[in-house]
């Protein structure tokens, strides 16, 4: 296995790879921070090239950072990124070129995540609320949930094999909040264990399987109980799956400037 160090002049707020199911796009990933850039791999030697650097600033040398983005998984030509500046953008990588910007929120937007198929996303945000949108009709919201404290949303997950469901974390909890888009402003369910605060969450992408991980490095996996015959789901495994701890679990990795 190999490693590369690459100069990254902001530190990086996410990576993430290309969306390639059949295994035909180059060998491309993406970082946010004061820009988004987009990075290419040369199969043969290795090497990482930077293949574009994309902001949503007029003015380039003030642009506002970038805290997340999403790739969307069935259309890898759009991208849809979040700001600190209560904007989010959505970008079309094949012309490199901003497709529409809006503003998604009253405080800075802390992530952004693409719903299964190319209309509809979701956005976190610090006024403690998570957003729906659909890209036909971007001058509407809907709040999914609304935090009575406005403790911040920094990150949401969309389950892929389960459209109703997302997986939220709020600022400094080591709680994972569950909701169902089909209740608006309810918490489906909220999921505890950890003893540390959560910084990372993720559905399975071909079961109902989620992966909760802590600053202290600690993993639990939990999976949602099977539907009822009344249609509603009956809730996530009280106890985990899994639990374990481990350290470096990462291939892509973020290192900031020293």
């Amino acid at each position: 296995m190999r490693s590369q160090l690459i100069d990254h002049p902001y530190p990086p707020t996410k990576i993430m790879w290309v969306p390639d199911y059949n295994g035909v796009m180059p060998d491309l990933f993406a970082t946010s921070g004061e820009y988004l850039r987009l990075w290419e791999i040369n199969s043969a030697t290795g090497g990482v090239a930077l293949r574009a650097e994309l902001t949503n600033s007029k003015e380039s040398q003030y642009a506002a950072p970038l805290t997340s983005f999403d790739w969307n998984m069935d259309d890898p030509s759009t991208m849809g990124t979040c700001s600190i500046d209560t904007t989010c953008t959505l970008w079309d990588l094949s012309k490199q070129t901003i497709k529409t910007q809006l503003i998604a929120h009253e405080k800075e937007v802390y992530d952004f995540a693409f719903a299964p198929g190319v209309f509809t996303f979701a956005t976190a945000g610090a006024d403690g609320s998570i957003r729906q949108f659909d890209v036909r009709d971007l001058a509407h919201s809907n709040i999914l949930y609304d935090n009575q404290n406005q403790v911040p949303f920094v990150r949401l997950v969309w389950n892929r094999t389960d459209p109703k469901l997302i997986a939220t974390i709020m600022m400094d909890s080591n709680k994972v909040t569950i909701l169902d888009i089909r209740f608006p402003s309810i918490a489906f369910q909220e999921l505890s264990g950890h003893n540390a605060f959560v910084n990372s969450v993720s559905w399975a992408p071909t079961s109902q399987y989620l992966l909760m991980r802590s600053l202290a490095t600690t993993f639990l996996l939990r999976e949602t109980t099977p539907k009822c015959s009344s249609g509603t789901l009956a809730g996530l495994s009280t106890k985990p799956l899994l639990s374990t701890t481990y350290s470096n679990p990462y291939l892509l990795t973020m290192q900031e400037k020293r």
